[in-house]
């Protein structure tokens, strides 16, 4: 089977960040046109995928400032460590693979995530709760019948969850960006007593394909 990974960051916030590229201004938005007229240039673009299965994109949390031994939902999807996660809540896979009677063979995604750490003691009673959210398919239209799974990540670095099974749909993307989407179990030992400790920890997503039957 093929896999591949993806790392995002938690944070008492949660977050996967992605850099778009700069723009280059065009001097023809600035000429004179009473006179003659203007003309400026502007571009289309895509990446096109061929017979591939592809995780394209994993959010990053954010839970802001909490106390401890509460649940917290979340608050943002910014980053706050270099990872591979995206600020727009965005967990999304595409699949180009050829399809018999309109069905691909199908793949799984599963999370995992480590520690939670303030950079100096690992935490690992935090549990990550992620709702059940509904799937789009690269149409940004919904995928009738299915969603995201109800997954608990422990934050011990080795137990995973299967967040997305895929059997029959092709490529599809969910987004975590509401309050009730996620959840931070915050436990009572992450506090330090007169400070505000910062703590943060990596998810791994999985992206597996399955194989025919």
């Amino acid at each position: 089977m093929k896999k591949s990974l993806f790392a995002s960051a938690a944070t008492a916030a949660i977050v996967l960040g992605a850099l778009a590229p700069a723009a280059t201004a065009n001097a023809a938005l600035a000429t004179d046109a009473s006179s003659n007229p203007q003309s400026a240039t502007s571009e289309a673009n895509v990446t096109v995928a061929s017979d591939m299965l592809t995780l394209d994109a994993v959010p990053d949390f954010g839970f802001g400032t909490v106390a401890a031994g509460t649940i917290a939902t979340l608050d943002n999807n910014d980053s706050v460590i270099n990872n591979d996660g995206n600020a727009k809540g965005l967990l999304q896979v595409t699949d180009s693979r050829t399809a018999t009677a309109g069905k691909t063979a199908g793949y799984e995604v599963s999370a995992s995530m480590t520690a939670f750490t303030d950079g100096t003691t690992p935490n690992n009673d935090f549990v990550l709760h992620l709702a059940s959210v509904d799937l789009k398919d690269s149409a940004n239209a919904n995928i009738t019948g299915v969603k995201t799974n109800v997954s608990n990540l422990n934050a011990d670095g080795t137990s995973k969850a299967t967040v997305l099974a895929n059997n029959t749909y092709g490529s599809a993307r969910a987004t975590f960006v509401n309050p009730e989407d996620a959840s931070l179990a915050v436990p009572a030992t992450a506090a330090q007593k007169g400070k505000a400790a910062s703590y943060t920890s990596t998810i791994t997503w999985t992206l597996t394909a399955k194989t025919a039957e």
